[in-house]
C-alpha cells in the first residue's frame, strides 16, 4: 500500500481508467452533498481569477483507495484500477466535467462538436490500445446507463436517479455562475475542479485486502446499510471468487426479494428461521460469525450464498411480491400483506420453507398461517399495541417445531398468556369499551369490515380503500346536532355517554368518501335516508333499521361484530 498527495486531476488522467467494484453500493450522494464540493469548485474558481493554473491545489477534499488491476490488451492502455473508496467524489467530479462540457456545447456550430469531441476524449474517456475507447470510469448496475447517457450527452431514461439529479444541479450551478461573474471561464472551472482540490490518492498491492480496507473506510464516508455491509463481509471472504459469488448469487438475490430495500428484511428472516434470536442491529455480527466458521474456504463461502439465494422463493410469497400459486394460501398471505404484518415474515417464511420441503401439508400450512391472522386481528380489535409482535414472533419462530408438529406447537405457544391472543370471551368483553378508531388504523378498520361484511353477504365486496372509503362515526364527533335525540331516547349524560363510546368498534361503519364528508354531524335518521340505505354493505345497511342510537345499541352491535370476528379468526 502507498499513498501520495496531489490533486484530482492527477488521478484522473488519461493514462489510467477506472471501475467500481461490484461489491460497491450504487452512487448515493444528494444534493446535499454535491453542493459542497461544487462550492468548494466555485470558491476556488475564484481565487484563481489572475493568478493562473500553476498554483497548488489548496482545498482538501478527502481521499481514494485505488487497486490496480491486470489484464492489458495492449502496452498502449492506459493502467486499470478498482475505486476501492472515494467512488462517489470521483463520480461527481467526473458529473461535474460533463456539465461544464455542455454548458458551454454549441451543438449547431462544426467547431462546437470538435470541442464536444475533444473534451470528452480528454476528461471523459479513454482510448484504448484497439482505437477504441471507454469511460473513464465505468460504473457498475444501475449506475451505468444514467452515467453513459451523461458522457454521451443523451437523453435520461431514469430522470430521477441520483446521477442524472447531480447533473442537472451541476447544470442550475453552472448557470447562475454565468450569470453572477462576467468573467465566467469553462477553463478556469475545469482547472479549478481538477488542479486546485488536493487529494489522498492509497494504492493498494497484490498483498492487500480490497474488500476489507473498504469495509475498514465506511465510516469515513455516507453509513453503508447493514445489507451493503453483509454484501462486504460475503466479497471479502469470497476471495477472488468476489465477483462470480455477487454475479451468480448475490445480485439476482437482490432482484429476486424485491430490491435493495427487503435484502435486510430477508437477510433477518434467514437467521431467525436459523434459530437466531436477533433483531435488526445484530445482522452484520451475526453473519460475521457465520463466515468466520469457514475460516476462508471460498468454496463454503459461495455454497452459503447459494443457499440464500435459493430460500428467496418462500420470502417472496411471504411478502406479496409474488403471489402463492395455491389458492388456499394466496387468500391468506394476501390477508396478512394487506394488514401490513411486516414482523410476521420469518415466521411466514418457515412455514412456507415447510410447506417446500414437503414436511407440512397444504392444509396445515393454511391453519399456521390463519393463526397469524387471528393473532393480529384480535390484538387489533382490543386495543393492544402492536409494538412487542416483532420480538415475540420472533421468539416463537426460533424455537418453533418444524414439519408436521408445526401448527400444533405454534398453537400452543401463541396461547401463552404473554402473547396476548386473546379469547373470545375477551374480545366480547373488552370491543365493547376499547376505542379502536385513530387515523391512522384506518387502513386496518377499513379491511375488518370489509372481511367482516364478505362473510355476512357471502360475496366479494368492493374493495374498502382510502380514499373512495373512510371511516364513519355512526354517533358523531361534534355531536350537537343529536342532543335533542339522544335526550328523547334516553339519554342522561351526552358527554360522559359520547366519551366513553364514541370511538368503539360498534358506533364505526365504512362509509363512501364523499358520503362520509357529507354525513358529518347529521342526525340518525337524515344520514339513514341520505347514506345507510344506499350502502353496498349489509355491515353499513343495517344501521338504517335503528330508531335509537343509545349505548345498548352501539353495545349490541359490538356483540354481534365480536361475533363474527370469533368466526372468522378462530383461536
Amino acid at each position: 500500500m502507498k499513498a501520495s498527495e496531489g490533486d484530482v486531476g492527477g488521478v484522473l488522467k488519461k493514462s489510467n481508467r477506472f471501475s467500481v467494484p461490484k461489491f460497491q453500493r450504487p452512487y448515493v450522494w444528494v444534493e446535499l452533498d454535491q453542493r459542497r464540493l461544487w462550492e468548494a469548485v466555485e470558491y476556488q474558481a475564484g481565487l484563481m481569477r489572475g493568478r493562473g493554473s500553476t498554483s497548488k491545489p489548496d482545498q482538501f477534499i478527502g481521499s481514494v483507495v485505488l487497486a490496480k488491476r491486470g489484464g492489458k490488451s495492449s502496452a498502449s492502455d492506459p493502467d486499470h484500477y478498482s475505486i476501492i473508496d472515494g467512488q462517489q467524489r470521483l463520480m461527481t467530479v467526473s458529473v461535474f466535467l460533463a456539465a461544464l462540457r455542455d454548458s458551454t456545447f454549441d451543438q449547431d456550430s462544426p467547431k462546437g462538436e470538435a470541442d464536444f469531441d475533444r473534451f470528452t476524449r480528454t476528461h471523459l474517456r479513454v482510448s484504448m490500445g484497439s482505437g477504441q475507447s471507454r469511460l473513464l470510469i465505468e460504473p457498475q448496475g444501475s449506475d451505468r446507463l444514467p452515467y453513459q447517457e451523461i458522457v454521451d450527452y443523451e437523453d435520461a431514461t431514469e430522470p430521477k436517479h441520483l446521477l442524472i439529479q447531480c447533473y442537472d444541479n451541476a447544470m442550475g450551478w453552472i448557470a447562475t455562475a454565468q450569470k453572477r461573474d462576467k468573467t465566467f471561464s469553462r477553463d478556469r472551472y475545469v482547472k479549478a475542479l481538477l488542479n486546485r482540490l488536493a487529494i489522498v490518492s492509497i494504492e493498494l498491492d497484490h498483498r492487500d485486502n480490497a474488500h476489507r480496507v473498504f469495509y475498514s473506510l465506511n465510516s469515513l464516508g455516507r453509513p453503508l446499510s447493514r445489507s451493503e455491509k453483509v454484501k462486504t463481509l460475503f466479497s471479502m471472504s469470497a476471495g477472488s471468487r468476489a465477483d462470480e459469488l455477487y454475479d451468480d448469487y448475490w445480485r439476482p438475490m437482490v432482484i429476486d426479494v424485491g430490491g435493495d430495500g427487503r435484502v435486510e428484511d430477508y437477510l433477518l428472516s434467514r437467521l431467525i428461521i436459523k434459530k437466531n434470536a436477533i433483531n435488526k442491529p445484530q445482522i452484520e455480527q451475526a453473519y460475521t460469525s457465520v463466515l468466520e466458521r469457514f475460516d476462508g474456504n471460498a468454496n463454503k463461502v459461495m455454497s452459503e450464498a447459494k443457499r440464500l439465494h435459493g430460500g428467496v422463493q418462500s420470502f417472496r410469497y411471504a411478502t406479496g411480491a409474488e403471489e402463492h400459486p395455491k389458492a388456499s394460501l394466496s387468500v391468506r398471505l394476501g390477508r396478512l400483506n394487506d394488514w401490513g404484518v411486516t414482523p410476521a415474515w420469518p415466521l411466514v417464511t418457515l412455514i412456507l420453507d415447510e410447506l417446500d420441503g414437503g414436511r407440512l401439508s397444504q392444509p396445515n400450512a393454511s391453519k399456521a398461517l390463519l393463526m397469524i391472522e387471528s393473532l393480529v386481528v384480535r390484538r387489533f380489535v382490543c386495543g393492544i399495541p402492536p409494538n412487542d409482535l416483532r420480538s415475540r414472533l420472533t421468539d416463537i419462530t426460533v424455537k418453533l417445531d418444524r414439519g408436521s408438529a408445526l401448527p400444533a406447537d405454534l398453537r400452543t405457544r401463541l396461547m401463552e398468556p404473554t402473547n396476548r391472543w386473546l379469547s373470545d370471551t375477551e374480545i366480547r368483553q373488552l370491543i365493547l369499551t376499547t376505542s379502536v378508531y385513530e387515523p391512522r388504523r384506518t387502513k386496518q378498520l377499513l379491511l375488518l369490515f370489509q372481511w367482516l361484511s364478505e362473510d355476512v353477504q357471502g360475496v366479494q365486496t368492493p374493495t374498502l380503500r382510502t380514499p373512495n372509503y373512510q371511516i364513519e362515526h355512526v354517533l358523531p364527533q361534534s355531536h350537537g346536532e343529536w342532543a335533542g335525540d339522544l335526550r328523547g331516547w334516553g339519554v342522561k349524560n351526552i358527554d360522559d355517554f359520547v366519551a366513553r363510546r364514541l370511538h368503539v368498534i360498534g358506533n364505526l361503519t365504512p362509509l363512501q368518501h364523499q358520503a362520509n364528508a357529507g354525513a358529518g354531524r347529521e342526525r340518525l335518521n337524515i344520514k339513514q335516508v341520505k347514506y345507510y340505505k344506499k350502502s353496498p354493505l349489509t355491515i353499513t345497511r343495517r344501521l338504517a333499521t335503528k330508531a335509537t342510537w343509545t349505548e345498548a345499541d352501539i353495545d349490541a352491535r359490538g356483540k354481534a361484530l365480536a361475533n363474527g370476528i370469533a368466526r372468522l379468526w378462530p383461536r
